[in-house]
């Protein structure tokens, strides 16, 4: 499993335990709207649009825009956005209207990028290692729970083991699992030196 985490060895280890997310949008913005009903991996929020025009439109035409959305459909209403100031996307609020109808009669006006539904989207993780099945350590350590809270990324991992093949030094070679991994100096303590480097196999193997 290819993972460019960073990590770091302890005694006479460098390692990691890779992390993986099913990345939940409740996290950032909050639970859905009522309302709002899963299909599969993603679901529209009812009523709500997302309206973005050409970056380099001036406030004034933006402006413009919308308010010629407003002759058309008077019950719209916009919400600003954390883009705005580096582009122009607003989100739509419709109502007596359908989604179609509107982005239909809307997206023809070459000025905007594109109009489509706000959607609710949930990012399923699967583990692209074959091998995966094998991996009894991450059940048992119940590594799969802790997908649900975090990726990994920015966080060193110390593994206090027999070394990990992280580095290719006087005999010893970085593992093939680890070509992608960015590790950091650990310490062999028992040699005194920096070369955490596994003559065991097991440290690699929980790393």
């Amino acid at each position: 499993m290819s993972k460019k985490l960073l990590a770091l060895g302890v005694v006479s280890a460098l390692g990691l335990v890779p992390g993986l997310a099913a990345a939940d949008p409740n996290d950032a913005y909050g639970p859905p709207p009522e309302g709002v009903a899963p299909n599969g991996s993603s679901w529209d929020v009812p009523g709500s649009i997302i309206i973005d025009g050409e970056d380099s439109l001036s406030d004034s035409e933006l402006t413009s825009i919308l308010d010629g959305i407003k002759e058309k459909f008077p019950g719209v209403t916009f919400d600003a956005t954390d883009f705005d100031d580096e582009t122009r996307i607003k989100i739509a609020h419709i109502s007596g209207v359908s989604p179609s109808a509107f982005i239909d009669a809307v997206d023809d006006d070459k000025r905007l990028e594109s109009v489509e539904p706000l959607s609710w989207v949930h990012a399923d993780m699967v583990p692209n290692d074959p091998m995966y099945k094998d991996q009894w350590h991450r059940k048992r350590a119940g590594a799969e729970a802790a997908w649900d809270f975090g990726t990994g990324r920015g966080v060193t991992v110390a593994v206090i083991d027999t070394g990990i093949a992280c580095e290719d030094h006087e005999g010893f070679m970085k593992g093939t699992d680890l070509t992608d991994t960015r590790c950091v100096a650990g310490w062999n303590m028992i040699w005194d030196h920096e070369h955490a480097n596994d003559d065991h196999g097991h440290g690699t193997h929980v790393a």
